[in-house]
């Protein structure tokens, strides 16, 4: 955990006032559970997540998506060689089924073809019925969508982070002078400190997580409850799903954060990552979490 820990203090200073979002992505990968980022653009969403994966020197997909997008660029073209011996079989070199951690950029414009493989690939972490060592998809879009249409992969991501936008007044100094550093460091080529890991390191934390979640229940049930509870009575719609995921994702969220892992910062931030489905229900959440 140290590792992860020292990346996000790391990426913090980089990125000011981003802090929770940096808090999310990490946390998604270590409890291998998708990252959805919403925000205008320009409000670092891309950098954030493109450092973090290079910095943890796992095998990265990137693709911006439009809707002219083809489900070969995403998953690789037809082997011509297979096809001409009767065979289905596709050139998956540097594509998503070779990756560890898959960022879409304006996710929405993912195709129907494309989204139906996905919520195979997301749920049983396999592609065309082979297994594949996926860790996490990134998704990051100007907006959240309310299509019904979009409602089943939207709801794949647990985590949806609403990036806050403006920034307060007092950060526009600190933003300024990080722009010029980074600018600095793209001319000169600065090479960063690496935070390399591997999947077996990673699926142990996240077992280490589910066990210790076990743990957690017993003193966060009844407080879990309550505020489930008082979302829905507020219009708050929170799949089952992503019910379930609430309470591996305190437990990680407390660990990253150097508290016990029932600590009820770690479930108040849980419930913010987890629960909303549109800007209006921030907040609605954060009245809910203030008078439990």
């Amino acid at each position: 955990m140290d590792k992860f820990k020292s990346l996000m203090f790391d990426l913090i200073p980089r990125y000011p006032g981003r802090e929770l979002e940096i808090l999310s992505c990490i946390s998604g990968i270590l409890i291998e559970e998708p990252v959805l980022l919403i925000g205008p653009p320009g409000t670092a969403k891309t950098s954030i997540i493109d450092e973090i994966s290079n910095r943890l020197g796992l095998k990265f997909f990137r693709i911006l998506l439009t809707k002219f997008t083809q489900p070969e660029e995403v998953f690789g073209p037809f082997d011509i060689t297979a096809l001409r011996e009767g065979k289905l079989k596709r050139v998956t070199d540097g594509k998503l089924p070779e990756a560890n951690i898959v960022f879409f950029d304006e996710v929405w414009y993912a195709s129907s073809a494309i989204r139906n493989s996905l919520l195979d690939v997301i749920e049983k972490r396999r592609f065309e019925g082979i297994p594949i060592d996926l860790v996490t998809i990134f998704g990051a879009s100007n907006f959240m969508s309310q299509d019904r249409e979009d409602m089943a992969f939207a709801d794949r991501f647990t985590f949806r982070i609403f990036m806050n936008v403006p920034l307060s007044p007092r950060l526009w100094e600190k933003i300024m002078m990080k722009a010029i550093d980074l600018s600095e460091e793209r001319i000169t080529g600065t090479q960063f400190q690496r935070y390399n890991t591997s999947l077996d390191e990673i699926r142990k934390i996240h077992l280490e997580v589910i066990r210790d979640s076990r743990r957690a229940f017993e003193s966060l049930k009844d407080k879990i409850l309550d505020i489930l509870l008082e979302l829905i009575s507020k219009g708050i719609f929170i799949s089952d799903r992503r019910k379930f995921k609430i309470l591996p994702a305190t437990v990680i969220i407390n660990k990253m954060l150097g508290l016990e892992i029932d600590n009820k910062i770690g479930l108040s931030l849980a419930i913010k990552f987890v629960s909303p489905t549109s800007q209006d229900d921030i907040e609605v959440i954060n009245r809910v979490l203030i008078s439990n």
